[in-house]
């Protein structure tokens, strides 16, 4: 039943791509870079790319792969176009994570980072594993080694099924949210992960939603930063309308942080709801974004939150 919903959720989020696209001018042409093949069923790539400084391009398809359970791939260009290499197969073995969603994120190594949607160690909740965080790392001849770099379970409240995308601060730590588990309430979390001397980082959980008109409920997108270190997503339930919100993490004393509804959403009027996607922060402070739903049409929204 939840993979139902997840397809129905993938469905509704992005259509299934079966190519990258660039546009090749400023007037709009469109050049198909590169199609997806697979012989055993769908690949979906429903992630963005990340580029490299030479221009390779780099994501994940959440299906498709030698285990059918996805893939991280490079596209690299040549003269007789762009090559896909496979740098990671996703794999049921009860250690590595599978269905990987977000967007990929680089360090300054070059190392690659990302969630997976499910896998990893599986508890009594999590039949196949609540999800991971990983990373690739980059060894001598184009070869890559994944880790894990925490396991998503149901102990200590942490998160489950996490499904947006992963975020640096200066430090190196890694922030992102999970859209479900956490507190009584299973509505999510907001965690940061840091550094250890061992494989796996330490986890910290900046923040439990509760799904009431207070607060929100499923994230489903990554976080940004400001200058000053707030953070800032969306959520696609809860708030007074239970239609989604719009959230602020500030810094509070001793390194906790405070939530603030910036804005939640309802299906009344034209406003949009449900939003599944992030946001973006422009010079002035504003935040925009997109719902799945409302808005004058009912076919959705652009909008923006201003301070």
């Amino acid at each position: 039943m939840r993979m139902q919903i997840l397809r129905k959720f993938l469905s509704v989020l992005t259509p299934l791509f079966a190519t990258v696209l660039l546009a090749a001018t400023a007037s709009g042409q469109e050049t198909v870079v590169y199609s997806f093949s697979d012989p055993n069923g769908d690949v979906l790539p429903q992630a963005g790319v990340i580029s490299d400084a030479n221009g390779n391009l780099y994501g994940t398809t959440f299906y498709g792969g030698t285990y059918g359970m996805g893939t991280v791939y490079e596209l690299s260009w040549a003269a007789s176009g762009w090559t896909e290499t496979i740098l990671h197969n996703f794999n049921v073995d009860g250690i590595d994570g599978f269905f990987p969603t977000g967007s990929l994120l680089f360090d300054s190594a070059g190392n690659i980072y990302g969630l997976t949607y499910e896998g990893g160690g599986v508890t009594s909740a999590c039949r196949y594993g609540c999800g991971i965080a990983f990373e690739l790392v980059r060894g001598q001849n184009g070869h890559w080694t994944g880790k894990v770099l925490h396991n998503f379970t149901t102990s200590s409240g942490d998160g489950q099924f996490p499904f947006g995308s992963l975020v640096f601060d200066k430090q190196g730590n890694l922030y992102g949210t999970a859209s479900s588990g956490g507190g009584s309430s299973n509505s999510g979390i907001v965690f940061e992960l840091s550094p250890s001397s061992g494989a796996a980082w330490s986890e910290t959980i900046l923040h439990n939603f509760n799904d009431s008109a207070t607060d929100g409920a499923s994230p489903n997108a990554g976080l940004i930063f400001d200058s000053a270190g707030n953070l800032y997503s969306t959520t696609i339930g809860g708030g007074s309308d239970g239609q989604g919100t719009v959230f602020e993490l500030s810094l509070a004393g001793g390194g906790t942080r405070t939530e603030t509804i910036l804005h939640s959403f309802s299906n009344q009027a034209v406003d949009g709801y449900n939003p599944n996607g992030g946001l973006i922060l422009d010079k002035s402070g504003n935040l925009y974004g997109v719902t799945a739903s409302g808005g004058q049409n009912q076919d959705g929204a652009v909008f923006e939150v201003t301070p």
